[in-house]
């Protein structure tokens, strides 16, 4: 049972994700699971939302609400990662203006209150999501690190999540 806390936190969260975003249409919320799209968000099988559920009749860009839930004890090395993860990207965006476009519009969102199985919710808000830009985390390692540090960052992101595959919410902004 969640607490009054991170319900309170949970609460602030959609009003930031509100905020930030704009008014959503809300448009497929699922567990991925055995999806394939080469252009996804990053999952470790390159699952993603079907990009022809929005409509022709909707209008704005879509936004890509990913959660992860990091292990309680793998949290402060999680935090790590993502640290030099968007310092890589950065540097590798000065050469790729697709990649540098994805780390600016992406922000990473997190519950500073346990879940009640004790992870924590960390969520990355693609708002909006670079069209043709490849989300997979281990088609971005491969760009930022040579292969053997690139499979060795992949594997410490997966000890660190308690499920490899991430809750996601596709939405349109109005």
């Amino acid at each position: 049972m969640p607490t009054h806390k991170s319900i309170t936190t949970m609460s602030r969260l959609a009003g930031v994700l509100t905020l930030l975003c704009g008014t959503f249409a809300c448009v497929d919320k699922h567990a991925l699971a055995g999806r394939s799209d080469a252009s996804g968000p990053p999952s470790q099988q390159r699952a993603s939302p079907a990009r022809d559920t929005l409509g022709e009749d909707e209008s704005g860009p879509t936004v890509w609400l990913i959660t992860y839930f990091v292990k309680p004890d793998q949290r402060e090395r999680y935090v790590q990662l993502l640290d030099s993860l968007w310092d890589a990207g950065r540097r590798l965006g000065q050469q790729d203006s697709l990649i540098l476009a994805q780390f600016r519009q992406t922000q990473i969102l997190y519950s500073p209150d346990p879940e009640p199985d004790g992870t924590y919710r960390y969520a990355f808000l693609m708002n909006p999501v670079v069209s043709d830009a490849d989300y997979d985390m281990q088609h971005l390692l491969s760009r930022m690190y040579p292969p053997a540090r690139a499979d060795s960052i992949f594997h410490l992101f997966l000890n660190a999540v308690r499920s490899s595959q991430p809750e996601v919410i596709v939405m349109r902004r109005r």
